[in-house]
């Protein structure tokens, strides 16, 4: 028998394009809005993806940025590794 999870409520207002697109993503993959916004939530304060976020926020506003080419690639390698580390 799964605890009980501690909830609570939350109203925010969206740009309509975005809430479009929220709504598109709860129903392709068959979930609700809330918990495909909780999940983009909990995936945003996980330490490792917002720490990764602000240092490219950092690099930037210092002026250090790739190409194109050079982003595609290195993120081609982390999602090849961690699928990688997935499958061990």
């Amino acid at each position: 028998m799964k605890a009980p999870v501690d909830e609570g409520s939350l109203v925010v207002n969206l740009p309509d394009g975005l809430l479009k697109r929220v709504k598109a993503e709860a129903a392709r993959s068959n979930r609700s809005e809330s918990s495909l916004v909780a999940d983009v939530l909990n995936a945003w304060f996980d330490d490792e993806v917002h720490e990764a976020v602000m240092e490219g926020v950092r690099e930037a506003d210092a002026g250090r940025l790739l190409d194109f080419d050079n982003v595609d690639q290195e993120l081609r390698e982390q999602v090849a590794s961690r699928r990688a580390a997935r499958a061990r």
